[in-house]
């Protein structure tokens, strides 16, 4: 069964009532993210994962149509924002000026096994040794105005928010009451601006989602003129390359596989 099939719901329906804008110290929101929103960016570019093991990967995508890189770079949190004491929460949502990942000692993000994605590969958080336990966050070096990823596997009824922030760290919209298990998620810029520097994927302080998420495939979109066109991720950049033994595999594989729905 081809990936359409296999993903139950792609999101295609802006829910208004479920976007919340935190407004920066002015007091004014600078652009507006619809959940399912059209895209109107003119070029396009892929991060698909598919290498086991990669930690805190970061992707740049040279020569775009502006002439400058665009480097998507993966975490588990920004600046500003802090763990909760529940597995995939945020205590504090807001990030600092600028937008920048966090690192903290002992949490990661990184490239495993699902099996209930279709692709199998997926970027979850790590805690220690537990998998599918922290918040997830993506920076774009160039503010994009279209985002399209994999989320899940979503518990039913999940509290799970998807949150856009500006460079700034300004919230551009924070959206909930995603489907369950693995969906495709949009997030557009309604004028079509690029907007977007990031997005972090939580679970309220006061929620738990069983499951935990991690994400498959993620896609972005920029307008640059009247130049389309798309492109290939250059040879990953992760913080560290973690290499596994057949059996270490195995051994990790078995403890993902059992937090996982087959």
């Amino acid at each position: 069964m081809d990936l359409g099939r296999r993903i139950t719901a792609s999101i295609r329906f802006v829910l208004l009532a479920a976007v919340a804008c935190s407004l920066p110290a002015n007091g004014a929101c600078h652009a507006a993210v619809s959940l399912g929103g059209t895209s109107q960016a003119e070029a396009y570019y892929t991060v698909q994962f598919d290498t086991l093991g990669v930690t805190n990967p970061s992707y740049t995508f040279s020569a775009i149509p502006d002439g400058a890189d665009l480097t998507i770079s993966f975490g588990t949190h920004f600046v500003g924002q802090s763990f909760g004491e529940m597995h995939n929460s945020l205590a504090d949502t807001t990030p600092s000026n600028p937008l920048t990942l966090a690192n903290v000692p002992g949490s990661s993000v990184s490239t495993m096994f699902d099996l209930s994605h279709p692709g199998g590969l997926v970027l979850g958080g790590v805690q220690g040794a537990t998998f599918y336990t922290t918040p997830l966050a993506v920076l774009f070096s160039q503010a994009v105005n279209y985002v399209r990823f994999e989320l899940g596997h979503l518990d039913s009824g999940s509290p799970t928010l998807v949150e856009a922030f500006d460079k700034m760290g300004n919230s551009l919209g924070i959206f909930g009451g995603l489907p369950s298990g693995f969906s495709i998620i949009t997030l557009a810029e309604d004028s079509g601006t690029n907007t977007i520097s990031g997005i972090s994927v939580y679970v309220p302080s006061d929620g738990m989602d069983w499951e935990g998420f991690g994400i498959g495939s993620l896609k972005v979109g920029l307008d640059d003129g009247d130049v389309t066109g798309g492109g290939d991720p250059q040879v990953p950049e992760p913080a560290t390359w973690v290499v596994w033994s057949i059996l270490g595999s195995i051994a990790c594989g078995s403890t993902w596989y059992s937090r996982r729905r087959s």
